[in-house]
């Protein structure tokens, strides 16, 4: 006996063994929705009650026991994601001991069953994603492998069956608990009783006995549902569920592709099933059988009504599986005991079959999926800045992604994808039910009307461009360029990635700082067009670094009627500046005077209007300017330098102002270059010239055109660019046709014919 238990102690430690490194390999995979959920135990322990954000109360989980073992893992001090990641691995080791028991005992192990159910389970890829992957499958599969043991054991017990389906009553009551359609689980584990035992006035009694906990503490959480959210159901309920064909075909394809990624599983059922008919086991416990295909049947069923599951690794797939195993199990058990030839040559067998399942699963595209994502730890540096750098001003902060980036800030938080907000839940588009489970709610006008202070659009880092219906409609209001400026910022700690976020600029605590006459904004304002952003610094400020090549630019600055002087703190004596009106150079007062003012200009508006300001590190040097802070102050016109003109006035420009000339790939806005607009700029000569060649800079990804003035009268044309490589200005050489030689010009037209929409001009020589 003694050598049977340490045989057995040392086979579950060896599969639990495989069950660790299979985990490993997927490590450290970690769900976003894991992130909602213990952002709910993280706000419970700090007294926040059972909410995901100020105000409101909203229940954006399905999860309401894992929430509760999360919170009070972590009111003991333990990490929460630690602590999300030991409990599933636990419960997937749960299962594992569950399915290897032997039949009659409770605590004894069977090698036979370790070595062929508890494997199933060790080298099964949804069981080894969702062991580490912090949400509640993991434990989900201990607790039913156990349920249904027991219930199965509660059967075959001579004596007192009704007092023995507590604790199988009790594990589905905690099913029901850990996920808002647990029940369904018990409620087919029913079904499939009363098909085992038939319906008797005993069956009915044991099954009586069997539901009271579940209908206990189900009913208990619904009361506690209505009295604290004032919902029936969790509000993601109404953001995913949606009973449409379209939903029915996704999940047929989903349990398909599943499936077949477990086919060795699903042979080995088939096999399970004939041994049961022929062998004559199901006459004797057909409970054995019925029990656990009447839970996956249903759960499958349930899965293909739903539309699936949009996580990598097969997540809801595993919890048909598992009674699956137990088939599997039960019947290696019986086949193992009959039959006493040839067990080498079937021990051959086996390990070939383990190891074409493993295969097959290592190699499915949706576990590769999981073996690949990392894009939630990319929450981890940007949100842990967000907290460090903002935290005390308590902005409001919109996502998509409605975990990683609220979890690692712990800001006041807008989900506009609807899960944790019941306004955008309750308010489906006309096309809900067709599109990815989970990510077809949005409200722009409703997101626009909570006036956010940062918003982070697509996934746990932001992101320029948006996927989803919020987002798009925000972009698509005209007002939101004049609202929301993009900003880079570059996370602290982890992989320091790069978020990519709008903030509110124009009011709002964190955007422009307004007095009478002056203007003070923040120098992460300038950091979207900065290819690492803005950094944290050691007191908690945001800096900025700009350098020739990568200009600091902000838009749509309102600024009312007056001359304008622009600072830069902190000083930066190699600073220059520029200023667009309309998305266009402003024009100089005087050569002379803007040649005074060539590092940091003043600007005249004449009426209200929205300028943008550059601001970039004099070519001379290679060192960055951190940028902190950028001011404007109100001066006497008289100091002007350079003036917003009429948009519709043409542009123009006087040689001497653009004859510096730029290094190629330096950056297209560099203060100092000609910003263009489709109407292009006029360059005025000093006198008459006969050109012979001009040599002129200009943004490398354009198609130029160049008109030979002279007196208003077009001489001659021709085209240059565009010159593809690297970024920033390309410097042409341009032959000017003979005609212009001969003739002489006084005026150059230079236009944008074709490009991106960002044209500039560097600088402009004339040999003749």
């Amino acid at each position: 006996m003694k050598k049977r238990l340490l045989l057995s102690a040392t086979l579950f430690t060896g599969v639990g063994g495989v069950l660790a490194c299979h985990a490993a390999y997927y490590y450290p995979f970690l769900s976003d929705d894991a992130l909602i959920s213990l952002r709910y135990a993280q706000r419970l322990i700090r007294g926040f009650g059972l909410t995901w954000t100020d105000g409101e109360r909203v229940e954006g989980y399905t999860n309401f026991l894992w929430v509760l073992i999360n919170a009070a893992l972590g009111f003991l001090g333990i990490d929460l994601i630690t602590s999300a990641r030991s409990v599933a691995f636990m419960g997937a080791l749960g299962a594992i001991y569950m399915v290897s028991l032997t039949p009659g005992f409770l605590f004894r192990l069977d090698p036979v069953r370790l070595l062929t159910g508890g494997l199933i389970l060790a080298l099964c890829a949804p069981l080894a994603v969702w062991s580490i992957g912090a949400l509640e499958h993991g434990l989900m599969a201990g607790l039913l492998a156990g349920a249904l043991v027991l219930l199965s054991r509660s059967f075959e017990s001579p004596i007192s069956r009704g007092s023995r389906m507590l604790p199988a009553g009790l594990l589905f009551a905690l099913l029901a608990l850990l996920r808002a359609d647990g029940i369904l689980l018990f409620c087919s584990a029913l079904l499939g009783a009363l098909a085992s035992r038939g319906i008797s006035a005993r069956s009915l009694k044991d099954l009586f006995v069997l539901s009271i906990l579940p209908a206990l503490l189900l009913s208990l959480q619904v009361i506690f549902r209505i009295i604290y959210y004032n919902e029936f159901l969790p509000n993601t309920a109404y953001a995913k569920v949606s009973f449409t064909w379209a939903r029915v075909e996704m999940g047929l394809s989903h349990v398909a592709r599943g499936f077949y990624a477990v086919g060795v599983l699903c042979a080995l059922v088939l096999l399970a099933l004939f041994w049961f008919f022929k062998s004559g086991a199901f006459a004797r416990r057909r409970h054995r059988l019925l029990i656990p295909l009447c839970v996956s049947i249903t759960w499958t069923a349930y899965l293909v009504v739903i539309g699936g599951d949009i996580f990598p690794g097969w997540r809801q797939l595993l919890i048909s599986i598992v009674p699956l195993t137990l088939i599997v199990t039960d019947a290696a058990s019986g086949i193992a005991a009959e039959i006493k030839r040839y067990r080498f040559v079937l021990a051959l067998c086996w390990v070939g079959l383990l190891c074409g399942y493993f295969v097959m699963q290592t190699f499915d595209s949706e576990n590769q999926r999981a073996k690949a994502e990392r894009w939630e730890w990319g929450g981890y540096p940007v949100g842990t800045l967000l907290k460090r750098a903002f935290s005390k001003h308590r902005p409001l902060l919109a996502v998509d992604a409605g975990g990683a980036l609220p979890y690692w800030s712990e800001l006041p938080s807008l989900d506009m994808l609807g899960l944790n907000d019941a306004h955008i839940a309750k308010h489906p588009p006309a096309s809900f039910g067709r599109g990815q489970i989970g990510h077809e709610l949005g409200d722009g006008g409703y997101v626009w009307r909570r006036k956010p202070d940062i918003i982070a659009f697509n996934n746990a880092v932001g992101a320029r461009e948006p996927r989803f219906i919020s987002g798009k409609q925000l972009m698509a209001n005209r007002a939101f360029a004049k609202s929301y400026q993009f900003v880079k910022l570059q996370g602290v700690g982890g992989n320091r990635a790069i978020g990519e976020l709008y903030f509110r600029y124009q009011d709002g605590p964190l955007g422009i700082q307004r007095a009478s006459d002056m203007l003070r904004i923040p120098g992460y304002l300038f950091s979207g067009t900065t290819p690492t952003g803005a950094r944290l610094e050691s007191d908690g400020g945001l800096v900025t670094p700009i350098t020739h090549q990568h200009p600091g630019r902000i838009e749509n600055v309102y600024l009312k009627k007056g001359a304008w002087r622009l600072l830069v703190r902190p000083d930066a004596p190699r600073a220059r500046a520029a200023f667009l009106c309309n998305h266009r150079s402003a024009g100089a007062m005087s050569s002379e005077r803007a040649s005074r003012a060539v590092f940091l200009p003043t600007l005249r508006v004449k009426r209200p209007t929205y300028v943008d300001i550059i601001i970039a590190r004099e070519i001379t040097g290679e060192e960055s300017l951190r940028l902190r802070e950028v001011s404007l102050e109100r001066v006497s016109k008289t100091e002007a330098t350079h003036v917003c003109e009429s948009f519709f006035a043409p542009q123009r420009v006087e040689l001497g102002e653009i004859s510096f000339r730029k290094d190629p790939g330096t950056s297209w806005l560099y203060p100092g270059n000609t910003i263009l607009s489709q109407r292009g700029v006029i360059v005025t000569l000093p006198r008459t010239m006969h050109p012979v060649r001009l040599e002129i800079s200009a943004d490398n990804n354009d198609t130029y055109q160049i008109q030979y003035l002279s007196d208003d009268s077009i001489v001659a044309t021709n085209h240059f660019g565009p010159s593809p490589g690297r970024g920033g200005l390309a410097i042409y050489r341009v032959e000017a046709p003979f005609i212009v030689v001969s003739k002489g010009i006084n005026a150059l037209m230079i236009r944008p014919v074709s490009g991106d929409g960002s044209y500039s001009i560097g600088h402009l020589s004339i040999s003749e």
